[in-house]
């Protein structure tokens, strides 16, 4: 029975290292993710993953596991019985989980001096390159979209470099830098979050941005800023970085705009898709017969630098939603000195990023819409109404819930089914919240993955279009996606 608590133990700690690692071994973020899911089926019921292989998850796993060979030898020395055995392997799970939190709070003086020396020499990069403009973008979401069209758009004139998937702390700035800052970079764009106030600011700090974008303010991440005054203040940080000689571009359709335009010295140029009176704003979208995304861009630079721009942009982008990312990246391109027939053509070429609404070819014929890299409201919203824009008979959604909503969980729930309700649509989930709160009968809850794959792979047919709203494990999405 030892050799089966070793095992299980064992099992566990991986599996438990890779979620630590999933949530950048914050114990904030990880206690929420119980909560979320449940501390009993999160420690007895998932299916194990394995962490990426680093130094500091090597380290968390041996550490683990001699704390683990330490606790048996104690036990077997001093207390062994049958009974309690048996107790042990009930609890090994339980147990696994205090050995690797300990390893966690053991390996963080380490992970932190290598931290802190990976972001002075990134910093001191920076100060040696005066020549490079920057710009920071911070917001509750469109944040890695708004980042790659940015990136896309310059890049066709000039060398850009940008912060790499899913690093957008400070020392994940500090990566970026250290890695693709090169002799010619003319441009650095980094996306910068955060879960606390204060993050933002350090994030910010290590690379201190001519230029900054807000793209949006939701309710992601909720749970951990406490309210949504907190994460407000905590993504607006980066303007009281900026000088006065830089450029705030902020969505013009956040509630708190003008005190959030107050908290920088640089020149404000406001953007919307819903108002004419914002300095960038786009009008009359809409999708051409070939099912084009067209907008008719005005650009109106406040402080008079240069005379109005009227013109129309088409892209192969699906999703409404996208212009208003592209504003800003319009916007700043063009205070940049770049002309309007090279915007044009530049956004005629701009490429859908990887899971963000990603477009592919199912099983069965069907056509897939790739929004795992999604977790917010927003996103699921705009999500919705992009399934409706294609007209396909049947529409299926599958998603496991958004995590991290805090106590406005139920009311966003409430919100993406009414977004939902009476439309061709058909939500298969393993949230049984959305279930609850079900009263068109369009939801159907699924107990795990495979109930779901199971039941798309019984409906789906090549008259179907399938949204992938949130993550999915790589086996399932190998599963559904063929191209």
């Amino acid at each position: 029975m030892i050799y089966l608590i070793i095992t299980v133990a064992l099992i566990k700690i991986v599996d438990l290292c890779y979620i630590f690692q999933v949530k950048e071994y914050r114990f904030d973020r990880f206690r929420s993710t119980l909560i979320e899911d449940g501390f009993l089926p999160s420690l007895y019921l998932r299916f194990p993953r394995f962490p990426a292989k680093s130094f500091r998850n090597f380290l968390i796993v041996c550490t683990s596991i001699a704390l683990l060979i330490l606790g048996l030898t104690t036990y077997l020395q001093f207390w062994a019985s049958l009974w309690i055995t048996a107790v042990i392997l009930v609890l090994s799970p339980v147990a696994s989980l205090f050995f690797v939190s300990v390893a966690v709070l053991l390996t963080r003086p380490l992970a932190y001096a290598m931290r802190n020396r990976m972001i002075k020499k990134a910093k001191l990069l920076i100060k040696q390159r005066p020549d490079i403009v920057s710009v920071g973008i911070s917001g509750s979401y469109g944040k890695t979209s708004t980042k790659e069209f940015l990136f896309q758009l310059l890049s066709t004139k000039y060398k850009v470099a940008k912060t790499d998937a899913n690093k957008n702390t400070d020392v994940g700035v500090a990566q970026s830098i250290l890695r693709n800052i090169k002799p010619d970079t003319k441009y650095f764009i980094a996306e910068v979050g955060a879960y606390r106030q204060g993050e933002v600011a350090k994030a910010t700090k290590v690379f201190m941005p001519q230029n900054a974008i807000i793209t949006a303010f939701g309710n992601q991440h909720f749970d951990l800023y406490g309210s949504r005054e907190n994460l407000i203040k905590a993504e607006g940080e980066i303007l009281e970085y900026l000088p006065s000689s830089g450029t705030a571009y902020i969505n013009g359709g956040i509630l708190s705009f003008a005190h959030t335009a107050k908290r920088t010295k640089a020149r404000v140029v406001s953007f919307s898709t819903t108002s004419s009176q914002a300095d960038i704003c786009a009008t009359d979208i809409r999708l051409n017969p070939q099912q084009k995304l067209i907008a008719q861009i005005t650009y109106t630079a406040p402080d008079g630098r240069r005379d109005k721009h009227s013109f129309e942009i088409i892209t192969d982008l699906i999703g409404a939603h996208n212009i208003a990312n592209i504003l800003p990246c319009i916007a700043f391109c063009m205070d940049q000195g770049m002309k309007e027939s090279e915007i044009i053509s530049g956004v005629r070429q701009l490429s859908q990023i990887a899971n963000k609404l990603s477009v592919h070819k199912g099983i069965k014929g069907s056509k897939i819409l790739n929004d795992s890299g999604n977790s917010s409201v927003d996103g699921f919203i705009a999500a919705i109404n992009t399934v409706v824009d294609q007209n396909f008979r049947k529409n299926i959604i599958i998603s496991k819930g958004i995590i991290e909503l805090g106590k406005e969980k139920d009311s966003s729930y409430k919100k993406i089914l009414s977004t939902i309700a009476n439309r061709p649509i058909q939500l298969y989930t393993t949230d049984i919240l959305f279930k609850k709160y079900d009263i068109t009968n369009q939801v159907q809850y699924l107990p795990t993955e495979k109930v779901i794959l199971d039941l798309i792979v019984k409906n789906i047919d090549a008259s179907t279009l399938l949204l992938v709203e949130g993550k999915f494990t790589p086996s399932v999405m190998k599963e559904l996606i063929l191209l």
